[in-house]
């Protein structure tokens, strides 16, 4: 059976040293009022350059926070706000962004081309792409053009799965290794 093309982003998988994966696994931080970039749920994300606000994470980033599981502000109405994206220009006051910042957490993720056995261990870059906002999911994936060459995400291997196999579309377990709060392996 054949893959399917579905990607959603990073999707916590579990934790390296073990334990569950919890409220307690994530971290909070600020998002700017009218920020002009839509992040969404399993998104990787990094600190903004000049505060302790959160953007959107590129394969050319050397430094990931983690990825991105929602938010919540109070909107121009003073109603308090629940959500798992941030829309594009939207101002609020109040803003927490939840995020799996804890470097030990593996992620499951798509390719976006064709996996194999022999990827695992390997590093890749993720392919940084808009996310669904009707849905308030990512599309990020793997790049699976740079297998071997990228350096964000060290790929753990295939996520055991009936409706997953080794091949197109693959799911991959990854972590995450330019993660701010650990160092970087340059090497397998």
């Amino acid at each position: 059976m054949a893959n399917a093309d579905t990607p959603n982003g990073f999707v916590p998988f579990r934790h390296l040293l073990g334990g569950c994966i919890t409220i307690n696994r994530m971290g909070t931080y600020a998002i700017a009022s009218a920020l002009a970039e839509s992040i969404c749920s399993g998104d990787l994300i990094k600190r903004a350059t000049t505060s302790n606000n959160i953007s959107k994470g590129a394969a050319s980033d050397t430094a990931f926070l983690g990825v991105f599981a929602g938010v919540e502000y109070t909107d121009v109405s003073g109603n308090r706000v629940f959500k798992n994206q941030w829309l594009t220009g939207t101002v609020a006051t109040e803003v927490v962004a939840h995020v799996y910042d804890d470097p030990y957490i593996s992620f499951s993720v798509q390719h976006d081309g064709t996996g194999a056995v022999t990827d695992y261990g390997a590093m890749a870059d993720v392919l940084a792409t808009s996310g669904n906002t009707a849905t308030g999911i990512s599309k990020m994936e793997l790049d699976t053009s740079n297998i071997g060459t990228g350096i964000n995400l060290k790929i753990l291997g295939t996520i055991a799965d009936p409706s997953n196999a080794v091949g197109a579309n693959q799911r991959v377990e990854v972590l995450v290794n330019e993660h701010e709060l650990r160092a970087v392996v340059t090497s397998v």
